[in-house]
């Protein structure tokens, strides 16, 4: 999913390849605005990890799908960053170490 860059040897994964794209593919001619919302998280073994929660050290409270009648399924307490570029997208996933 995530992968990572090296050089010649581009084994990223879908996410920093959409992330890139979202901010830097033919789309973005600099008239549209938008607001990006940040989240990532890990489902494994019917647990939900937040990938870009602060790591100190503490286990994660463990976190929980919840769903909204108008917006639909949310996890609860799930952190969010707001980002403008790409190079936000993949600082946040180089100091979380999300490989």
């Amino acid at each position: 999913m995530v992968g990572h860059s090296s050089g010649e040897n581009d084994t990223r994964g879908i996410i920093p390849r959409i992330a890139e794209d979202l901010f830097e593919g033919p789309a973005t001619n600099g008239t549209a605005t938008a607001k990006v919302t940040l989240k990532l998280m890990e489902i494994y073994n019917e647990q939900v990890k937040d990938l870009l929660a602060p790591s100190g050290g503490e286990k994660q409270a463990p976190l929980r799908v919840r769903e909204d009648p108008s917006t639909g399924p949310y996890v609860e307490g799930l952190c969010k960053h707001t980002v403008a570029t790409y190079a936000e997208v993949a600082k946040l996933m180089e100091v979380r170490r999300i490989r």
